[in-house]
């Protein structure tokens, strides 16, 4: 027997219900009750006899399938009743394999809040759900994990169906066009719901939301072969160009940070920048940079190096006993330089002096432009 919609079963006090030996290849071998049902079965009796026996069905519900609300009216004859209860949704572990903790109350809303998760606009929402029907009997009951369609609601509001494949399916979905603030996010079937929330933040310092309601590059990083990534955060460029935002403090900010009056410098770098496509985040613009360097337009050596003696590169700076052999040897060497020119007769008035010292200064002037990857072999 199969109640849909606004059906109602009308039973008089005399009647005797048996259901034996039937055979249903989906759900509800003895009576399926569909997901809209209100009003089932109407009676006047709380003791009318019913009989539920031998019965099948392929899915799940050998002898009922779906709640029926006015179940505790009836006098049943057998206690070993197959019956499951319509499909519920519950948020799982994909470690977990999906599995239900026995303590679980499938009659109660189950709700995910403190697992709040914080989006841009254009980012995706990612929950891991499960579907299981509830085959019970009168002593006790299991889950039976089921593919089914949920409903997605934003807000209270519908905005997507998905079809669950698996026994902790991931559910991606990429909301759009909010308002920046607290929402509710609720996946349901008929008779269940599960509940969670999100933040949804306007776009980070180098984004903005486009017409599309997805963050992209902002105006002032905005330029040709620039393309910018909310997914990660990242902004890529062919090279030779520094990006990044105007701080004449160290302090370093995350690269999810919004503030729509930051002042982000987009300058061709010819010197010291990559030559090379590069991919970077805002709290780390030293990716564009090359040999070590680093500071707003690679003006500078990273923390922790130094500008190396006779060349543009920067070096780890090494311990004090090491920085103290290095001076000592210098001015070995500096007292040799002395004695040697004195010894070669070697002085400005020859002018053979000048036309070294004047060659190698026009040379390490120009080292930049004529070699990009380190000094040249003059000194």
């Amino acid at each position: 027997m199969a109640i849909k919609g606004s059906s109602i079963v009308a039973l008089s006090p005399s009647a005797n219900l048996e259901f034996i030996d039937n055979h249903a290849t989906y759900k509800g071998g003895g009576i399926y009750i569909d997901e809209n049902s209100k009003f089932q079965f109407k009676q006047n009796s709380s003791s009318i006899p019913l009989t539920l026996k031998g019965n099948t069905a392929g899915v799940a519900g050998n002898d009922i399938y779906g709640y029926i609300a006015s179940f505790n009216n009836f006098n049943l004859t057998n206690s070993d009743i197959s019956s499951s209860h319509p499909v519920m949704a519950f948020f799982c572990d994909p470690d977990n394999n999906g599995t239900i903790p026995n303590d679980t109350d499938i009659y109660e809303t189950q709700n995910h809040y403190e697992c709040q998760q914080q989006i841009f606009p254009g980012q995706l929402l990612e929950y891991n759900v499960a579907l299981f029907l509830f085959n019970y009997s009168l002593d006790n009951g299991t889950f039976i994990p089921i593919n089914e369609v949920i409903k997605i609601e934003i807000d209270k509001v519908p905005v997507e169906h998905v079809y669950i494949n698996g026994s902790c399916y991931l559910i991606e979905y990429t909301p759009y066009k909010l308002t920046y603030t607290r929402h509710e996010i609720a996946f349901t079937t008929y008779h269940h719901k599960i509940r969670s929330s999100f933040i949804f933040n306007e776009c980070p310092i180098g984004f903005i939301e486009n017409s599309s309601g997805v963050c992209d590059c902002s105006q002032s990083v905005s330029r040709e072969n620039v393309t910018c990534d909310i997914n990660t955060l990242g902004i890529t460029h062919n090279g030779l160009l520094w990006i990044g935002t105007y701080d004449d403090t160290s302090a370093p900010f995350n690269a999810n940070e919004t503030n729509p009056n930051a002042c982000i410098i987009n300058e061709d770098c010819l010197l010291y920048c990559s030559p090379d496509p590069v991919t970077f985040q805002l709290n780390d613009t030293d990716t564009q940079c090359v040999d070590t360097r680093g500071g707003r337009m690679c003006e500078s050596c990273r923390n922790g190096y130094s500008l190396l003696m006779g060349s543009n590169k920067c070096g780890l700076c090494h311990n004090n006993y090491i920085t103290i052999a290095w001076i000592a040897l210098f001015a070995v060497m500096g007292v040799l330089l002395v004695v040697l020119l004195i010894a070669l007769n070697l002085t400005v008035s020859l002018g053979t002096l000048n036309g070294l010292l004047f060659y190698a200064n026009i040379v390490k002037l120009y080292e930049p432009v004529f070699s990009r990857k380190g000094a040249l072999g003059i000194l």
